[in-house]
């Protein structure tokens, strides 16, 4: 087993070190490393879960443990969430081999109408597997403060509007969605991700992440992404899809946020207090509790 382990971590080396070349940015890969660590450190901390959240930064900071394990008892959750994020295969792999391999495996996507783009992140996610083994080398403890499972919000109740972030934060998604619409390859890419799910007996249950009422108009005119196309392709693979929070519910969470794109602490209460209840209804989520309450 430790030899095996060497070998990945070497592996895992090697294939970094062909990957790095390949970033365009190297100021983007270091700000994107940085931010992302603790997505990086806690994958690696911890295994066994019942339940992973899946997304980019909107699920990163938009999910709280608190009300979310109130409504789902004792499973075991997981928030994998990470900054710029995208739906794609090594993402994927990450969170299976982290579940358990007994019982009914769930995955969560929170899903926007960037996370589901064919553009791959893959390298950047590999050099920065690389950076924590290498870290890893000389510090071969994590702290538990590194692998709890939520990071909550980093914005605190109440706080105001940065005007000039939001206002920056939105140029850029116009800009994005009107010059890289999303494309029917993005859709075939989605759908190929849902079908590795199922040959992998993993559960999705999919949802459209809530952001502030400006963006979601926004990416409802320009971003090209036909979400009854989307819900659709889930239901055809068997899997769940969670219509958003009816009104004025969904009115009142995109009140709460910290920019653009991204809810505060009231925000992501309130939305994960919505999340889990929706979840507990499900039958998945029932028979996955029962099995928890047997083990323990």
């Amino acid at each position: 087993m430790n030899l095996f382990r060497r070998s990945r971590t070497f592996a895992t080396i090697i294939v970094a070190i062909v990957l790095f070349p390949l970033i365009e940015d190297f100021e983007i890969f270091k700000e994107q490393s940085v931010t992302n660590l603790f997505f990086f450190e806690k994958t690696f901390g911890k295994q066994g879960y019942d339940v992973a959240f899946l997304g980019d930064s909107r699920c990163r900071a938009g999910l709280l443990q608190k009300p979310l394990q109130a409504h789902l008892g004792n499973l075991v959750l997981y928030n994998l969430g990470m900054n710029n994020g995208r739906i794609n295969r090594l993402l994927l792999e990450i969170a299976s081999e982290r579940m358990k391999k007994n019982g009914k495996r769930i995955l969560c996507l929170s899903l926007t109408s960037l996370d589901i783009r064919k553009d791959s992140n893959s390298s950047v996610i590999v050099a920065g597997i690389f950076c924590f083994h290498l870290k890893s080398l000389w510090d071969t403890t994590l702290s538990e403060r590194v692998r709890t499972p939520f990071i909550e919000p980093i914005h605190t109740k109440g706080k105001k509007i940065d005007r000039d972030l939001w206002s920056q934060g939105f140029r850029s998604y116009r800009n994005l969605f009107t010059f890289s619409p999303f494309c029917s390859s993005d859709f075939q890419h989605f759908v190929q991700n849902l079908k590795w799910c199922k040959r992998n007996n993993i559960k999705v249950v999919a949802y459209r992440m809530v952001s502030c009422r400006e963006m979601d108009e926004l990416e409802d005119k320009l971003s090209g992404v036909d979400w009854n196309k989307i819900k659709q392709a889930v239901l055809d693979e068997g899997f769940v899809w969670l219509e958003r929070p009816p009104s004025p519910l969904l009115e009142q969470i995109e009140e709460h946020c910290r920019d653009a794109s991204h809810l505060n602490a009231e925000g992501a209460e309130l939305f994960s207090n919505w999340l889990g209840n929706e979840l507990a209804k499900l039958d998945w989520f029932k028979e996955n509790q029962q099995i928890s309450e047997i083990k323990e």
